[in-house]
């Protein structure tokens, strides 16, 4: 899914210098008459703030699934890598230390963390 889709804020482009009045209120315009205009822009107005809440609604629901979707794909990596391991886990040691002891005093203790 891509997110350009949801995250476009294309805006139109209009003319400051053009006569929209006249050009949509007339005989044989879209607008017989400047009360028709008037009406068309608040029902306009009023559809758009519909279709902003549909949008947030739309925009809330893609996050949510794909949000869900890369969760069960990380699941399913993590459930192939226990059903199936590809390389044995091997204890590390720390080099020019053997485990020859089975016990560990103070000093190996102090020795380890200096070492690292």
């Amino acid at each position: 899914m891509a997110d350009s889709l949801l995250d476009s804020n294309d805006s139109p482009q209009l003319d400051s210098n053009k006569a929209y009045l006249e050009q949509l209120v007339g005989d044989g315009k879209k607008f017989k008459t400047a009360e028709d205009l008037a009406r068309g822009k608040a029902e306009s107005d009023s559809f758009i703030e519909i279709m902003k809440v549909r949008m947030d609604e739309l925009r809330a629901d893609h996050l949510r699934l794909r949000e869900e979707h890369q969760a069960s794909a990380q699941l399913k990596d993590l459930i192939d890598n226990y059903k199936n391991p590809k390389t044995a886990i091997i204890p590390a040691t720390p080099l020019g230390i053997t485990l020859s002891h089975p016990r560990l005093n103070l000093k190996t203790l102090k020795l380890l963390s200096t070492s690292s």
